[in-house]
């Protein structure tokens, strides 16, 4: 019977990248490349225990037991989550030095640093051993690579292939909920995911975000030195018009959402209520402007506050201009629109309960008519809601195509009469 075992040990931080004819340095060790092994050193902290830091660089392993590898996926997005798969097929028990028992190496460049207790231990095999890749520490480029698994001191395999591929371009409006990629339903690891589809998250002074998880549910914070503190950034590569979001922070704080142009000039901002729910995503933000928002900042009243976001909606078409008039007693809609994507047109008499008037209409460039209402002499609001070209609408927020849709909406007006 074969047996499994994830094995993610704690990894250096950093772009380290080691060049097969370099020697690797930590601290005061020296690693060099070996034709028949690998080397490792041993560096002792000021802790009870002392840490083993193994680098490789091109590893030839003295001994050779049969060891497979291979990856979960033929191809990946750049920062979907990727495991490597490393396999011993036959029945023997491996002694090991350290907690250390398996690592990789991508494209004979990359091996990861990995920092381990000196305990010694063994592995029963048939056994399986998954390792997630970091991809901040090696950013795989678009491109074919190739990955070799290494049972250490034991063995390694031969190059197995796999691919690293550009993620579908969303349209219109989307999604990023921190946990997929938009359009797939690949994994997000790291935030480079949302970089090859145009949004980059970081903070006011450019430092890295940090992709948060709990409960199989993730969101994205930052902070910078103070007095600035927690906030987080988003800047765009493609023209936006509308973003919501839904924020988080703690007790008694209030969240601000500003948009900004190129020149950094402020377009529209919003601010939540007090959080009544510390770190609960109960506060939903949202900006629409006519012109193109180029980065979006995140901020909470008190720098010292966790500022968390997750769920940002981005709109890449202008809001639809809505107007209402009166003609002889029967009223009239019309509304802007894109080419190829769909409209749907709701009424209200509150602005609370919304019922949809006529069919779903694909816009065209021009401006789309509803029209032969009777007037009446109540007052009524009227909205329009977006979405993708095969999107339904059940109301102006179902979905989340519909959010998003929803925060570049011409709020509901009351009709003019002529």
């Amino acid at each position: 019977m074969m047996t499994t075992e994830h094995e993610d040990h704690a990894i250096s931080s950093g772009d380290r990248q080691p060049q097969s004819d370099s020697p690797v340095r930590t601290g005061r060790c020296r690693l060099n490349d070996h034709p028949a092994r690998a080397s490792g050193c041993t560096r002792r902290r000021r802790t009870r225990s002392i840490l083993f830091v193994f680098a490789l660089t091109s590893p030839l392993w003295a001994s050779g037991i049969p060891v497979e590898v291979a990856t979960d996926k033929t191809a990946y997005y750049p920062g979907e989550e990727l495991k490597i798969l490393i396999t011993v097929p036959i029945p023997m028990t491996l002694q090991f030095l350290t907690a250390l028992q398996t690592l990789y190496t991508i494209d004979s460049v990359y091996t990861p640093i990995v920092y381990v207790s000196d305990r010694p231990t063994q592995a029963t095999t048939p056994k399986t051993w998954t390792r997630n890749h970091r991809w901040a520490d090696y950013r795989l480029p678009l491109g074919n690579h190739t990955i070799v698994g290494i049972v250490v001191d034991h063995g390694e395999s031969v190059p197995v292939s796999f691919g690293v591929v550009q993620p579908p371009k969303p349209e219109g409006a989307f999604v990023l909920d921190f946990d997929t990629i938009p359009g797939t339903t690949a994994r997000v690891a790291h935030l480079m995911a949302y970089e090859s589809i145009g949004v980059r998250f970081h903070t006011a002074e450019g430092q890295p975000c940090t992709l948060r998880n709990l409960d199989g549910d993730s969101w994205i914070q930052g902070f910078d030195p103070y007095p600035s503190g927690f906030n987080v950034a988003a800047s765009f590569d493609v023209p936006v018009f509308g973003v919501s979001a839904q924020v988080a922070g703690a007790l008694g704080v209030q969240i601000t959402m500003v948009g900004k142009d190129a020149a950094g000039e402020t377009l529209a901002s919003t601010t939540s209520p007090a959080i009544a729910q510390p770190v609960k995503f109960g506060q939903t933000l949202n900006l629409t402007t006519t012109r193109p928002i180029v980065e979006v900042e995140w901020r909470p009243s008190a720098p010292k506050s966790v500022c968390a976001v997750d769920n940002v909606a981005v709109v890449t078409f202008p809001p639809p201009s809505v107007n209402c008039i009166v003609i002889q007693k029967k009223l009239m809609i019309t509304w802007t629109t894109v080419a190829g994507f769909n409209y749907q047109l709701w009424s209200s008499p509150d602005l609370r309960v919304w019922s949809p008037c006529g069919v779903l209409q694909t816009g065209t460039g021009a401006v789309l008519t509803h029209s032969g209402m009777d007037a009446g002499s109540d007052r009524l609001f009227f909205r329009v809601t977006v979405g993708k070209r095969n999107d339904t609408f059940s109301g102006p927020s179902a979905d989340g195509n519909a959010r998003a849709a929803a925060a570049a909406d011409r709020k509901g007006r009351r009709c003019d009469s002529l």
